[in-house]
């Protein structure tokens, strides 16, 4: 039953796709919609996600008042480290706070926001150990894996063909090789 229900769904949003695109060609463009394919779509920004950063939002205003990042100044590696934790915590099993029950994505994309913020209104205490070195191998470490797996997927088509690599090409194993120099006994 579920899956005619989506097969209807499918059919009744194809059909107004269709409706959409019929109405657009019949009637010239709505100035309003020529200025607002201009600006930020905010509707890109996932309702469940916002609503998650909202609770913990809400939380850090009940706790601290609101926006206060903005009233005192805030250093960047207190919310980096906050949300390192809540990452953390999420990674290893933990969808909610265990102390307010709060999401821990939402309070990772509320200690994002407010950094955000904070250095949007000159309110941001940068305190990072910027390190250029350590980002270039970040970066570096990205071609590594990269090359890995590319040398992983090599190695599972030699094994899967019976072959080795041989010093300028790749020969069948049950290939005689001619050790003729090497049978001077």
């Amino acid at each position: 039953m579920r899956n005619v229900t989506r097969e209807i769904a499918k059919l009744v949003e194809n059909n107004k796709r269709m409706q959409n695109e019929a109405v657009k060609k019949q009637n010239p463009p709505n100035p309003k919609e020529i200025f607002g394919d201009r600006k930020p779509r905010l509707s890109l920004i996932p309702l469940s996600g916002q609503l998650a950063q909202f609770e913990a939002q809400f939380d850090g205003k009940l706790k601290y008042g609101e926006v206060n990042w903005r009233k005192t100044g805030v250093e960047a590696m207190t919310y980096v480290d906050a949300a390192m934790r809540h990452l953390q915590l999420y990674a290893n099993g933990e969808k909610h706070a265990r102390d307010t029950g709060v999401q821990n994505l939402g309070a990772v994309m509320a200690c994002c926001a407010i950094i955000i913020d904070a250095e949007a209104h000159n309110m941001l205490i940068d305190n990072r150990e910027i390190s250029p070195e350590a980002c270039d191998m970040l970066h570096e470490a990205e071609k590594m894996v990269s090359k890995l797996k590319e040398m992983h997927v090599l190695r599972e088509e030699i094994k899967n063909k019976k072959v080795f690599e041989y010093p300028a090409a790749v020969v069948p194993i049950n290939t005689p090789l001619d050790n003729s120099e090497y049978d001077k006994d």
